[in-house]
């Protein structure tokens, strides 16, 4: 099931020119050399159900079962004579800040309706109530840098996923993703909801590992995008989004940055220490550059880097900031000039550290997901806010065959075929290695005397590699091994039939049927 959120009615809320206000939530940010363009696509996820098909009374319930996955997306887009879009406007179109809840969006409300709910669900957020909505209207018509369904820019831009805190929407963080774009990325952002229609719970194990399927099938979706290159793929994370960024970076390839916006998982003990309840945690398997940006002036590194031994680790403590200043309320901060226990920096000093946030983000993917040379965070204005800091990577990544082996030994089989099998539901072409990977893997087994374990990981590499002659010779080499001689035989032929010239199995073959 899919619906393209088709949204013309741009105009209905439109100010005349002259009353929108200049970029506001922009501040001292720059954009980059592209246009960028908007949309929000309401997908439904098959391979998972969010809420029962019955009610409790045994009746069918309304509406679908599946999971929604409401995808919001920036990315460059084609120079174009229509004018962008306000901010008040992403209070209308992204669905995904008017309700955690599956029945309203199965029948969401009225354009108006869902605007005046979402800004008031905002504002109360972002300004903690002390601002009334009256003086929200400079907000709400400030212009942004994005156009409605622009045509895409030609070529192919990386992907970076945005994933948010708990019950949090890719609006708080617009104009990050504006900027990104206008750099030559797609920007992916999938709304932070609980496991399903039944359990809201915004931490622990289910939880992260649910908003982590949520970014795998957002990404699984940009390989359909003719403008993104989702083999190249980075992913930035606010407050609790970082567990699910952590959790993702491990197990899929096409990962190749992490940046955490003062994230829980990376930030405080207690939610790291929650990473555990995953069963696909994995710090070695966390191999790419990861950097994290934090509130405070902390003297020392974040706590889940301690795990992190095979990976790269930088951050940048910003003094003065709080949480809320990762988002685009430290604009909103900064227009309504506020200052409280919470917000401490003039605004001057927010707009300042704001756009530097942005550039370092930015900075930091261009080095590790488009490979222009090497990340630093020197010289961040303002210079009385930000220091920074560096771990490199204590040890080597270990080989993809010594990880396999790691994880069979600590976690067992089943641990390692569903890590490869959960991606591959979402990416049916994604193979984690390559085919010899798993024939070592399998010899190294049967050296260990995990016979059948080694059997099963071979059978593993003819599922991912069928039509293989080497891998059909080295799962009957191994059974011949064992004495399964039926089987040896079977996997023998199967060899053979892909290529008749397979000396491996050829001889095998012959010295099997000799002993029979």
């Amino acid at each position: 099931m899919r619906r393209l959120l088709v949204v013309a009615m741009l105009g209905l809320f439109a100010a005349p020119a002259a009353r929108a206000a200049d970029r506001l939530l922009w501040g001292d940010l720059q954009p980059g050399p592209f246009r960028v363009g908007f949309r929000v696509d309401r997908q439904a996820d098959a391979s998972r159900a969010e809420r029962p098909r019955t009610t409790l009374e045994g009746m069918p319930a309304k509406g679908s079962p599946l999971r929604t996955i409401e995808i919001t997306m920036w990315y460059p887009a084609r120079p174009s004579s229509a004018q962008p879009i306000r901010f008040g406007d992403y209070m209308t179109y992204a669905d995904d800040i008017v309700s955690d809840r599956a029945e309203d969006r199965a029948a969401p409300a009225d354009l108006e309706t869902r605007r005046k709910n979402a800004t008031h669900g905002f504002a109360t957020f972002a300004i903690f109530n002390e601002t009334p909505e009256s003086s929200w209207s400079p907000i709400l018509d400030s212009k942004m840098l994005a156009v409605l369904d622009a045509a895409p820019a030609s070529g192919r831009f990386p992907v970076i996923l945005h994933a948010p805190g708990a019950n949090g929407t890719s609006v708080l963080v617009a104009t990050t993703c504006e900027y990104l774009a206008s750099h030559g990325y797609v920007i992916l952002s999938v709304p932070s909801r609980g496991q399903d229609a039944l359990n809201d719970r915004t931490s622990g194990g289910a939880f992260f590992e649910s908003q982590a399927r949520d970014l795998e099938y957002a990404l699984a979706y940009a390989t359909r995008l003719e403008f993104a290159d989702a083999s190249r793929a980075g992913i930035f994370a606010w407050s609790r989004g970082g567990a699910a960024a952590v959790l993702l970076a491990m197990r899929d390839s096409r990962v190749s940055a992490v940046v955490g916006y003062d994230a829980s998982a990376i930030e405080t003990k207690r939610e790291a220490d929650r990473l555990h309840e995953s069963p696909f945690y994995d710090p070695d398997r966390l191999t790419v550059p990861i950097l994290e940006i934090r509130a405070g002036n902390s003297g020392t590194a974040p706590p889940l880097f301690d795990s992190l031994r095979f990976a790269p680790r930088y951050w940048i403590n910003a003094s003065g900031m709080h949480h809320l200043d990762f988002s685009v309320a430290a604009m909103i901060h900064a227009a309504l000039g506020l200052q409280n226990q919470y917000i401490k920096l003039s605004p001057g000093k927010t707009r300042a550290a704001y756009a530097a946030i942005n550039v370092a983000t930015q900075r930091f993917f261009d080095a590790f997901v488009k490979s222009k040379g090497k990340f630093s965070a020197d010289g961040l204005p303002p210079s009385d806010v930000f220091s920074n800091g560096t771990l490199e990577a204590a040890l080597p990544p270990p080989s993809p065959a010594l990880l396999l082996e790691r994880i069979y030994a600590t976690k067992g089989i089943e641990s390692a075929r569903s890590i490869i099998e959960a991606t591959r539901r979402t990416s049916p072409q994604w193979r984690p290695f390559p085919e010899f990977v798993l024939d070592t893997v399998g010899s190294r087994m049967v050296e260990l005397r995990r016979n059948e374990e080694a059997i099963q990981v071979l059978e593993l590499n003819t599922n991912l590699y069928p039509d293989s002659t080497r891998v059909w010779g080295s799962l009957g080499l191994v059974q011949e091994k064992l004495g399964y001689k039926d089987l040896a035989v079977e996997s023998f032929r199967k060899a053979l039939t892909i290529d008749p010239k397979n000396e491996v199995a050829t001889t095998g073959l012959a010295r099997v049927q000799k002993r029979e």
